[in-house]
């Protein structure tokens, strides 16, 4: 009855951003809500996919649950240096903690894709990549900078460490995570049928409608396969991804490759509030605007992508979110207010769960 309730209050609220609207925001979207680990709504309104770009979604569910299962067997690795893995990034003061806290003072996004040339085979790219990166310049700063470019590092970081090629380090968090319906798409080739993708933005590079094609410029031009973009997956399996972890977290079932007590060193704050909003590759609330809205807690943690996906889970009253859509559909200009939406949908689920 809760979820139902809910359900109806996200339609009437909803139902003026979406598609045939003077104003829409984006075609349509998924929202999943989750109390004590039970899926209470499950809604969706306007034109909806099985599959969508789940754009920096796989910084988190890729990159910072592989990094997790790292930690586990060095966890002195965060305080280390980036150089001692990376000694073609000279930049001897910063450490691997860095990355994830977005502290390093790298730049946001940069288009590197314009200097990629698409005829070299996938890895060669990506050692074009190497190049490219080793003659940043990261600002001075101690304030968190969101940057593309820390995850790209990581991404250098794991294979060298893990011995393996990003595309089968994947299948690592694939098959623990048992994330059946969650992919890249190696060299650009979709797994299904493109008409089973949202499709997403009128890409002015590529000249053409984007559906079943990685959004992001930078993870298109490495073939598809990144570490801070270019999964693509069902919101049934970011749900389970992020239930698994949740379980571990709550002390309510183990894991070999994912421990309680690391959880809860990655899931809190990493960096003082003068410096930003961060745990350890997990975004934690902002004190204003945040896409959580107003009434999830300090302590929760959570992720957005551009493409207008994100999920949030406050472990204080256990309430978790996850949203799928494919905002970027009308073009990127539209975040703000497509964040209105999303801290709109975070409140209704949030009031309608507490009162279970």
């Amino acid at each position: 009855m809760i979820g139902k309730q809910i359900e109806k209050e996200l339609q009437k609220e909803l139902s003026s951003v979406i598609t045939g609207t003077e104003n829409p925001v984006t075609p349509g979207l998924q929202v999943q809500a989750f109390y004590s680990g039970k899926k209470i709504v499950d809604f969706e309104i306007g034109e909806t996919y099985e599959y969508y770009d789940l754009a920096s979604l796989t910084k988190v569910i890729f990159t910072s649950t592989l990094f997790m299962n790292l930690y586990k067997e060095n966890d002195k690795i965060l305080e280390d240096k980036i150089l001692s893995y990376l000694p073609w990034f000279f930049h001897p003061s910063l450490s691997v903690r860095q990355l994830l806290t977005h502290t390093t003072g790298l730049i946001s996004h940069k288009p590197f894709y314009i200097q990629m040339d698409m005829s070299l085979p996938r890895e060669q790219r990506w050692e074009k990549l190497q190049n490219i990166l080793s003659q940043e310049k990261p600002e001075n700063t101690a304030k968190a900078q969101y940057s593309d470019l820390n995850y790209m590092l990581l991404g250098f970081l794991l294979e060298k460490e893990f011995k393996t090629p990003l595309h089968e380090l994947w299948l690592r968090v694939q098959d623990e995570f048992e994330l059946n319906k969650t992919h890249l798409h190696i060299d650009n080739k979709p797994v299904y049928d493109v008409s089973k993708y949202a499709p997403t933005e009128h890409c002015p590079w590529r000249g053409r409608r984007l559906q079943g094609e990685v959004h992001d410029e930078n993870a298109w031009s490495l073939g598809g396969v990144s570490t801070h973009a270019g999964l693509f997956g069902t919101i049934d399996d970011v749900a389970t991804w992020f239930l698994k972890l949740r379980s571990i977290y709550m002390g309510t079932s183990k894991s070999s490759f994912v421990t309680e007590e690391i959880l809860k060193i990655f899931w809190q704050r990493a960096i003082s509030k003068a410096n930003g909003d961060w745990a350890l590759g997990f975004m934690i609330p902002s004190e204003k605007n945040s896409t959580a809205g107003s009434l999830f807690s300090k302590k929760s943690i959570g992720h957005t992508g551009f493409t207008g996906t994100s999920f949030w889970f406050d472990p204080t009253t256990d309430i978790s979110v996850v949203i799928l859509s494919n905002r970027v559909f009308y073009g990127r200009e539209n975040r703000e207010a497509f964040n209105q939406i999303r801290m709109r949908i975070h409140d209704i689920c949030y009031k309608g769960l507490t009162q279970t």
